[in-house]
C-alpha cells in the first residue's frame, strides 16, 4: 500500500484567488485533507460521538 503526502499546497479557485490546503494525503482509499491548527488544549470524542468536545 502506498500513499503520497504532500503539504503546503496552493489551488487556484473560481474567483481568481487561492486556497492553501496544510496536507494532503493521496490512497487508493481517497483524497485526505488535514487542516492543522497550533492550539493547546484537550479534545474528547470518539468514531461514535455526533459531536466532539474542546477544552482550551
Amino acid at each position: 500500500m502506498e500513499y503520497i503526502v504532500l503539504h503546503d499546497i496552493y489551488l487556484p479557485s473560481k474567483n481568481g484567488s487561492s486556497v492553501q490546503i496544510d496536507h494532503m494525503i493521496l490512497s487508493i482509499y481517497g483524497i485526505f485533507v488535514v487542516e492543522t491548527k497550533n492550539y493547546k488544549g484537550w479534545i474528547f470524542g470518539d468514531d461514535q460521538s455526533r459531536q466532539w468536545k474542546q477544552v482550551k
